[in-house]
């Protein structure tokens, strides 16, 4: 107390003890800026929060300069007196947000973390920076005597990296991805999360798996997915000095697609034809998410949908057609042939035989668009009167674009689809596929 580190505080109660008529005070210790300069460091990114009477007015300014010399970067105080439930509101709603745990007037559905910004914004919206209270201490308040005190933020560094932004890692939206070939030589799926992070690089998991990290900044992570087994699907969360995330749902589907391609124009008609049978494995994210602390849950009109590198295609062709030419009376026969299988390939990989994959999910519309094309090409040998006469090549087409609908979980109902192309129809069947860590109840994801 003699280096003024501690001082003596009266401290006034505001109610009357159970029993007594009038309020009482209470002698109480009180830490200075000193005490602050001479006894605390704050680790780095550190927010105070001052939840006490004037903490932020001008005769508080030396405690706040003694702050952020000790370390810290963000302080958050009231600019005149306030009143017990309006403190007890902010602390209660400030640390409920800025961890997404829920507890205090919950959104539904639930939110998720939100930074420090938001978070005010939110709080600033609904009024709860603000305490009111009367300066004449009378059961009466004049108009002239109602006085306002303000919950108040203030960065103790310039330097806007520095400030403190999170308590806890949050997810928005993620994607996978295909790398392009300059970006990654190897045949690997990129996992792209959006969010805040931090810049301390913690870990990605994925169904409880550890996931190789590939980037990390502030607002974007990139992890390597693996095609199959642990890892590769279920909800992901991002986990920062022991902080776990909102667990956010990567979304796989496996079930098999088939077209059979008619090539009722190639020669004399109805006969040749194509068979593709398909074994595909594929993901998605879709959730619904906020934009902000408060706001809405809004749904992607559109999210991307990638193939997985476990799927894989076996096709054949085959079949025959008789004609006769109309200017020689030469009797010809085509006769079709080819089989071969077609395998995931990434944009890095060299020229070959592939299955051409593209798709997106619309969530709010229950469907999957899709389309497949087989990059590879049978035999057509012509014969004219029993001698070959000459051959050509004969690439697959494709489904053409497919709809493929969603039931509320986002299964796959079973359906079928024709397209007419050049040389005939190709008709496309597919099962039931259902989904596995859709954003649903099983599978709860903080938005």
């Amino acid at each position: 107390m003699n280096a003024n580190n501690l001082i003596y505080m009266l401290a006034s109660h505001n109610r009357p003890p159970p029993g007594q008529q009038r309020c009482t005070s209470e002698l109480h210790y009180a830490i200075t800026a000193s005490f602050v300069t001479a006894y605390m460091q704050f680790a780095p990114h550190s927010l105070v929060f001052f939840n006490g009477c004037s903490s932020m007015s001008a005769g508080a300014s030396a405690l706040r300069t003694a702050f952020g010399q000790a370390g810290a970067t963000m302080y958050l105080g009231w600019t005149l007196t306030v009143m017990d439930p309006a403190a007890v509101r902010a602390g209660w709603f400030l640390f409920d947000r800025l961890l997404g745990s829920n507890f205090y007037q919950p959104e539904t559905p639930d939110q998720r973390p939100f930074d420090l910004q938001s978070v005010m914004t939110d709080i600033q919206n609904r009024g709860y920076d603000q305490s009111v209270y009367c300066n004449n201490k009378k059961p009466t308040c004049p108009p002239g005597n109602v006085v306002t005190s303000t919950l108040q933020l203030q960065a103790l560094t310039s330097i806007t990296d520095d400030q403190f932004s999170l308590l806890t890692p949050t997810i928005k939206r993620m994607e996978t991805d295909d790398p392009p070939c300059c970006d990654e030589p190897r045949p690997i799926i990129w996992l792209n999360l959006e969010g805040q992070f931090g810049s301390v690089q913690g870990d990605v998991l994925v169904d409880n798996q550890s996931l190789p990290i590939l980037s990390w900044s502030c607002d974007l992570i990139r992890a390597e997915l693996p095609a199959h087994g642990p890892g590769s699907a279920g909800p992901v969360t991002v986990t920062v000095r022991g902080h776990a995330s909102n667990a956010a749902p990567l979304t796989e589907w496996r079930g098999r697609v088939t077209w059979d391609e008619e090539y009722d124009r190639l020669g004399g008609g109805p006969g040749p034809y194509a068979e593709v049978a398909c074994d595909l494995h594929f993901r998605s994210n879709f959730h619904a998410a906020r934009d902000a602390s408060g706001g809405q849950p809004v749904w992607p009109a559109v999210a991307a949908v990638e193939e997985s590198q476990d799927s894989e295609c076996i096709w054949s062709m085959g079949g025959a057609s008789n004609w006769v030419d109309p200017s020689t009376g030469d009797e010809m026969r085509g006769v079709l042939s080819g089989s071969g299988t077609l395998a995931w390939r990434p944009s890095n990989a060299t020229p070959g035989p592939y299955l051409g994959f593209s798709a997106v999910i619309e969530p709010e519309q229950k469907r999957l668009v899709m389309s497949l094309v087989g990059t590879d090409q049978g035999t057509w040998r012509v014969y004219r009167n029993g001698k070959l006469s000459h051959s050509s090549k004969q690439p697959l087409y494709g489904t053409g674009p497919l709809t493929l609908p969603l039931d509320n979980d986002y299964n796959i109902k079973a359906g079928s689809s024709t397209f007419e192309f050049a040389l005939g129809p190709v008709t496309t069947q597919w099962g039931s596929i259902p989904a596995r860590f859709a954003p649903k109840g099983s599978t709860p994801a903080q938005q």
